[in-house]
């Protein structure tokens, strides 16, 4: 019964370790590197942050602004690289 118990125990830390691994290991379909993505969406926040507050200034009405999320496809394995970013607008 012990070593039952012990061997379910090492399994499951066995699993848990595992899956620990592989989510930090992401890897994208894009072959760019981690910090090159990061990079980029990080570019893509400040467009989002110039946009929003260029249609807030220069336009009357907006009860919010929202972007979907960063579509990238291509990359160096496959080019062209594109990565686009969509704004929704919502007026009162």
């Amino acid at each position: 019964m012990k070593k039952k118990f012990l061997v379910i125990i090492s399994i499951l830390l066995i699993l848990l370790s595992a899956g620990f691994v592989y989510m930090t290991q992401f890897h994208s379909s894009t072959g760019l590197d981690r910090k090159e993505e990061k990079i980029i969406k990080h570019g893509f926040r400040l467009l989002e942050e110039q946009i929003g507050t260029y249609i807030k200034e220069n336009y009357s009405g907006i009860s919010k602004i929202e972007f979907s999320p960063i579509f990238i496809q291509g990359g160096k394995d496959n080019p062209p690289f594109t990565a686009d970013v969509l704004p929704v607008i919502y007026d009162k």
